[in-house]
């Protein structure tokens, strides 16, 4: 079954892609992992899924409607930020190099320009 993406979500999509330098069906393939998560333990009775390196996600559901046509549900979220991520906005905040972020690009840029130059690892 194909999940529906709104417009925003499809570059979202596509800057994960970007960002992790894997291939779309492998993020595709994450992503519904965590949505299935989220599923199995609503199935089990949980109100919550912690995300590594994203934080811990209670949910529950507010009201349910059942008009004449199917069913409706509203679903509320809160977050509790794991140490990563409030490490990563306060730095942003704060207009510091980011703990994660930094360390990704320069390790990205230096793999490129040694892939570009032909350079070696341990070389130089």
């Amino acid at each position: 079954m194909a999940l529906k993406m709104s417009p925003e979500e499809k570059v979202y999509l596509d800057m994960l892609v970007g960002i992790s330098g894997k291939d779309i069906t492998t993020v595709r393939e994450i992503l519904r992992a965590i949505l299935i998560l989220f599923s199995r333990e609503c199935y089990a009775g949980e109100e919550e899924v912690t995300i590594p390196y994203i934080g811990k996600v209670n949910f529950s559901f507010v009201d349910k409607y059942l008009p004449s046509r199917g069913t409706y549900t509203d679903v509320m979220m809160e977050i509790d930020p794991c140490i990563s991520l409030v490490e990563e906005l306060t730095a942003v905040c704060n207009g510091e190099p980011t703990p994660t972020t930094d360390n990704f690009y320069k390790k990205n840029v230096l793999t490129k320009f040694r892939d570009i130059l032909g350079i070696e690892e341990g070389e130089v």
